[in-house]
Parts: structure tokens; sequence; C-alpha cells
């Protein structure tokens, strides 16, 4: 599916390396080469264009603040919590977007010390509902009221009790 650059929104736009001339009366959108793309070397029949898609595709199904997120989290070093924190691996990252693709808008994604990734749901001092999501477990614990749940769940459970928390 290819998204006309104008009916991306400023942010989509901006981490696709699209711009817009600013003197134009109908804003045609122009092409920034963008420095991820530019760098992948193409393979067969694969194009900086299905890549373009692809990274729409992604922002479309992340939503603009989860995939910028994301990506935020992917570039983390050593040491980015000012200690001894290593990057979050790769594996942890896919896991992630996987599972946010999936999920209810609302979520909050943050990265943890130990090498995962948290996603969170909030409805007020009683209720939460956090996810931690390392390179081979999903970990829940949610709060809701008086009831308090903490363990390992599968990934086709997790949709179903945020959809209950969220209701």
């Amino acid at each position: 599916m290819i998204i006309p650059a104008e009916k991306l929104s400023a942010t989509a736009a901006a981490l696709l390396g699209f711009g817009f001339m600013p003197q134009s009366a109908t804003a045609m959108p122009y092409r920034i080469p963008h420095p991820v793309v530019a760098s992948k070397s193409l393979i067969g029949t694969q194009s900086a264009s299905s890549d373009w898609t692809s990274e729409i595709d992604e922002i479309r199904l992340l939503g603009e603040a989860n995939y910028k997120r994301i990506q935020e989290i992917s570039r983390l070093q050593y040491g980015w919590d000012g200690n001894k924190a290593r990057p979050i691996p790769v594996s942890v990252i896919n896991r992630t977007k996987d599972l946010l693709k999936l999920l209810p808008d609302g979520a909050k994604v943050f990265p943890t010390g130990r090498s995962t990734v948290q996603i969170e749901y909030h409805k007020d001092a009683d209720n939460y509902f956090e996810i931690e999501i390392s390179s081979k477990t999903y970990e829940i614990y949610s709060v809701m009221g008086d009831d308090e749940f903490e363990g390992n769940v599968l990934k086709k459970d997790i949709v179903n009790r945020v959809k209950q928390f969220l209701a």
C-alpha cells in the first residue's frame, strides 16, 4: 500500500524523510534521502520504495508515538541509564513491536535496566496494567481495584487481558 506523502502527518513525514516546499501553494512533497534506507544494500527485488512502504505500514500499525519511542529504545547504548544498563536486544524490540501491533491504543512504552521493554496502561491510581517483554517471556503485573495478578502469560492471552482491563 502506498500512502501519498501529503496524507502523512508532519511527524510521520519527518520520520520517513519527507519534506514540503514551504512556498508551494499546494505543498508539493519532495523526498529527502532517508539515512537508514540509503545505507541499506538492495537485495534481489527489494527496493528503497518497498522499505519506505514498510516503514509507513509500521507507523500506522504501532501509532506514531510508539513507533518513535521504539526507534529511540532501539538506539540505546551501553550505560544508557547512567549505570550499567545494556542496550535492549533486537529480539526484545521485535517482540515488542509485534505485541504493540495487536494491543489497543493508549500504551506507554519504556525500556528497563533488565534489557526488557515495559508496556503500561493506566486508568487511575487503583487500576494499572504492565507487560514486561523479554527475549523469551511476557510477564504481566496488573492491579484492578482489589484484584492483583503477576505472572508469565502467553502472547495470545495478553490482548484479551488488556481489553478486559480497559473495559
